[in-house]
């Protein structure tokens, strides 16, 4: 059986909802015709959601095939996106993912050669007394039970993640704070263009 596929068919439900939520914040910032990729895609329901809600092709890329729907994906390394030309997708979607990287900011400079118009990212914030533990409990446990890997999750602080984009060349042109119930994690949105653009 797939690495983490159990857990994803399990939460599948918990996924499409949360999918559905994600497409409203960032419908002004993908257009008909728009090709995504979506970066470390896990189950592929955000993907799937996306694909029907924008009527638009969306490739996945990750590590491992944990696909619950049916959606493309072209596995990597987990390090390197060369195979990928420059601007290949209009857009690159990375969903909770920069902070199971290892390096967030190798992945992140290559997205940007990637991405023709824009990259979208949802983050964890570790920020405060309670996020702090919610972020590291969150990265132990998803390591050890969806990954199995041996990366320790990295999570940062939204002055952190500016400063990253900043050293990039991308800027902010929009952002959200996204707030879940009895969650005591902070969680951003960021769209990001290339500077001068």
């Amino acid at each position: 059986m797939k690495k983490g596929y159990f857990q994803y068919r399990l939460l599948k439900s918990f996924y499409k909802h949360a999918a559905e939520r994600m497409c409203k914040d960032f419908k002004n910032h993908i257009s008909f015709g728009d090709r995504l990729l979506d970066l470390g895609s896990g189950s592929g329901v955000l993907g799937k959601q996306i694909e029907e809600t924008f009527d638009i092709k969306v490739q996945g890329v990750d590590i491992v095939d944990m696909r619950v729907v049916d959606v493309p994906l072209k596995l990597y390394d987990g390090k390197d996106l060369s195979f990928i030309p420059d601007e290949e997708y209009e857009i690159v979607l990375i969903s909770y993912v920069l902070h199971h990287t290892g390096n967030p900011e190798n992945i992140l400079k290559q997205t940007k050669r990637i991405a023709k118009k824009r990259i979208i990212i949802f983050e964890d914030l570790n920020e405060g007394f309670l996020g702090k533990i919610y972020c590291y409990c969150h990265g132990r446990l998803y390591d050890l039970f969806f990954l199995r890997n041996s990366i320790p999750a990295r999570f940062f602080s939204e002055k952190e993640w500016n400063d990253i984009f900043a050293r990039l060349g991308l800027k902010i042109v929009d952002s959200k704070e996204k707030k879940y119930f009895l969650n005591p994690v902070k969680r951003k949105m960021f769209i990001l263009e290339k500077m001068g653009v």
